[in-house]
């Protein structure tokens, strides 16, 4: 279970991963939850019910 600094982002209905990714980057640098070259991991879940999760990632930003 991921816990520790976990700081939900609730956006809108999007229509691809890559949007999904963008925003999600987007989000973390605009907000100031992260800075350029912090890891950070992502999760959705993606065409299941709303709180939970079926795909996680990890990218650099």
């Amino acid at each position: 279970m991921l816990s520790k600094g976990v700081v939900p982002q609730l956006v809108k209905e999007i229509t691809s991963t890559d949007d999904f990714y963008r925003l999600g980057k987007e989000l973390a640098l605009q907000s100031g939850l992260a800075q350029k070259g912090d890891v950070v991991v992502m999760v959705s879940g993606a065409l299941v019910p709303s709180g939970t999760t079926n795909t996680a990632s990890v990218h650099v930003l």
